[in-house]
């Protein structure tokens, strides 16, 4: 007799663990959005393993000023941190930035590298990017609790061999990225105080890949589809698939499920059943489903 009942309690378990919704049909119309893909900014993978052979002399970064840590009045700041200077005649150009704890690192609002690892500075030979004349250098900096500065030295390689260096200080302009407002940079100590150190003696990165910027194989290429409002429709934390290669995803708060049909792939190409409009379009499922840390489309259900 215990047994009938044990197959029961363990069947009526399964039921009750399982979460079965036909989506065939279903589609909030008044929640719809659409989006054209876009090319996302890429790097090749070893594009030129000949140029990758050159090595560059070291740049003496040790020799010339030493630069001083920085930061804004409020060590929970974001902060735009820039300075000008001119190159004229430059035959090389290489900058080199440490921040606690995180910058994302322009040249004449070309993006260079971004880092979130005080601890290994970054390194990019940036002459490629320099203008004639008058050239602007910025770092978006801000801090994830603690110790906040950031720290910078632009080494010019001129013709003669000789080089010259333009190092971070309290001078540099900073403006604060909520207000707008300009602010005074205040001194957190020269390159070697602590707790950083002289962090500039670490082995550099010079794989600080720009923000939203991919590393691919030759041949290929990364599309944008979609853009998530977050306000509107959440963080997506998990996804699959339905039977029609369209995508099921669910905000990890309270913002729904929401069905995905990717636009047509790049060069025009097709997938059985998608890919017929040059757009993605995202629909809103009318479902009392939320916060979902696991799907999985099965016998035509969720």
């Amino acid at each position: 007799m215990r047994t009938p009942r044990l197959t029961s309690l363990r069947l009526s378990t399964l039921l009750l663990g399982v979460l079965s919704v036909t989506l065939a049909a279903l589609a909030d119309d008044a929640a719809q959005r659409t989006q054209a893909p876009e090319i996302a900014p890429s790097i090749v993978l070893n594009a030129d393993p000949a140029e990758q052979a050159q090595t560059p002399a070291p740049v003496p970064f040790q020799e010339g000023p030493k630069p001083h840590w920085v930061w804004g009045p409020n060590n929970d700041g974001k902060y735009t941190i820039s300075t000008r200077f001119d190159a004229t005649g430059a035959k090389r150009v290489v900058v080199k930035a440490s921040c606690d704890n995180v910058m994302s690192l322009t040249l004449n609002g070309k993006p260079i590298a971004n880092s979130s690892e005080w601890q290994e500075p970054v390194e990019k030979d940036v002459t490629q990017l320099l203008q004639r004349r008058e050239n602007e250098f910025s770092a978006d900096v801000d801090n994830q609790g603690g110790a906040a500065a950031f720290i910078a030295s632009i080494a010019i390689e001129h013709t003669d061999g000789k080089w010259s260096h333009i190092v971070s200080k309290t001078e540099w302009t900073a403006v604060d990225r909520g207000t707008k407002q300009v602010v005074k940079l205040e001194d957190k100590g020269e390159l070697g105080v602590g707790p950083w150190n002289n962090v500039f003696s670490a082995p550099a990165s010079d794989t600080g890949i720009p923000r939203d910027t991919f590393v691919l194989l030759p041949g290929f290429q990364v599309e944008k589809l979609f853009t998530v409002p977050k306000e509107e429709m959440g963080s997506w934390v998990c996804i699959t698939t339905d039977p029609k290669g369209r995508i099921i995803a669910s905000d990890q708060g309270d913002k729904g499920l929401y069905r995905i049909t990717p636009a047509a792939l790049g060069q025009g190409s097709r997938v059985e059943g998608l890919g017929k409009s040059p757009f993605t379009l995202v629909e809103k499922l009318p479902l009392n489903i939320t916060g979902a840390q696991g799907l999985l489309f099965a016998f035509d259900a969720l």
